[in-house]
């Protein structure tokens, strides 16, 4: 069980009607169940949350593996995932086959008939969750990702969930849960601005509340100024092991690293805005794009909950995650930077121009 845990009413009371949904029909039938959303939103977390609390209504038993989709170490394949699989089922290693479809076979024959708990953690993609699927069990298939797996829905007839951040409230919470209430009530002002400066993120929150506790006499409102200036926000919200999943510049880093040249230099010169959203069009004269393309790269570091829709044709960045931009655009030359911004700027004077046209017209 996850220590610390808050929140999260509204899902884990849809995952209780997917469950109950999923208990009144065929017997012989899958429920794939999917939680998506950005890095350090607590996706896993509450999975094992709700994955404990269910546990009793699949007494066969319980498998746990991390894909490592986005992570230090490279994405797990499905010819590995199914060995790793069939050796917790019980099968032994030397039994099992080299060939992938006789691997998938052999997964789908044990698991048959059985009601089994399968946690499927960081997964990339549908193509390497697919190989992994029962084709007819009572079993739960509880997939966590940072991708929308929009596949899965379609095909499989997944249900997926978007986890966010936190409420204000529960973020307090988990503070509080961490810290102690007496301590984080005693400056609630300050503790307001370390969960606002927090961006309500989980990793986050549990980061600066592990730094609050090894220093039981520094006050949260020393710990909040820190984190007020976004130039620094990265800094602070690591903790002082060497752990990176307890990094948030470097948990960010995993989806940054696995975009296209296109998105990633698209996520790069979004650093440079200043205003809370941009629009299509907007972000093709930045970044030099045709609006269709612009559009769908726009679409793809949405659907990575690198991005969030803002409106229609409007995205924005969580707050953390415009810090890390911010950071990356200095991958850009100098020159490239300017320019970007000159586009930008030249673009929206246009736009203005246009606008007071048409009002004088009018």
């Amino acid at each position: 069980m996850p220590t610390h845990f808050t929140g999260r009413t509204a899902e884990l009371a849809r995952l209780e009607a997917f469950l109950t949904a999923f208990d009144a029909g065929e017997p012989a039938t899958l429920l794939i169940t999917v939680l998506v959303g950005a890095a350090g939103v607590g996706k896993s977390t509450l999975a094992i949350h709700w994955a404990h609390a269910v546990r009793d209504r699949f007494p066969d038993g319980h498998l746990y593996l991390n894909l490592q989709g986005y992570d230090a170490s490279p994405p797990l394949s499905p010819h590995q995932a199914l060995e790793f699989l069939l050796v917790s089922l019980g099968v032994p290693p030397g039994s099992i086959s080299p060939d992938l479809d006789a691997r998938a076979a052999l997964y789908r024959h044990v698991v048959s008939g059985r009601r089994l708990i399968i946690f499927l953690d960081n997964v990339r993609s549908a193509a390497q969750l697919r190989p992994l699927l029962p084709g007819t069990s009572g079993s739960l298939i509880l997939v966590t990702s940072r991708s929308q797996l929009s596949g899965l829905v379609v095909r499989e007839g997944a249900k997926r969930i978007v986890i966010g951040p936190l409420a204000p409230q529960d973020a307090t919470d988990l503070m509080r849960s961490i810290l102690s209430r007496e301590r984080v009530d005693a400056e609630p002002v300050a503790s307001a601005k370390l969960v606002s400066h927090c961006a309500h993120l989980p990793l986050a929150l549990r980061i600066a509340a592990e730094r609050a506790a090894i220093h039981p006499l520094l006050p949260i409102e020393a710990l909040a100024s820190e984190l007020e200036s976004g130039s620094r926000r990265l800094d602070v919200l690591t903790t002082y092991d060497d752990d990176e999943t307890t990094a948030v510049r470097k948990v960010f880093s995993w989806s940054y690293r696995d975009l296209s040249p296109t998105a990633a230099r698209t996520f790069r010169l979004l650093g440079l805005v200043s205003g809370p959203e941009i629009s299509v069009l907007a972000a093709a004269a930045l970044t030099r794009l045709p609006p269709d393309q612009a559009a769908r790269v726009l679409g793809g570091l949405s659907s990575l909950h690198l991005l969030e829709v803002a409106g229609q044709d409007r995205y924005r960045f969580h707050d953390l995650l415009r810090d890390y931009a911010r950071e990356c655009v200095y991958e850009e030359s100098e020159q490239d930077r300017s320019d970007a911004l000159r586009r930008l700027l030249t673009w929206y004077l246009f736009t203005a121009e246009e606008a007071a046209r048409a009002c004088v017209e009018l």
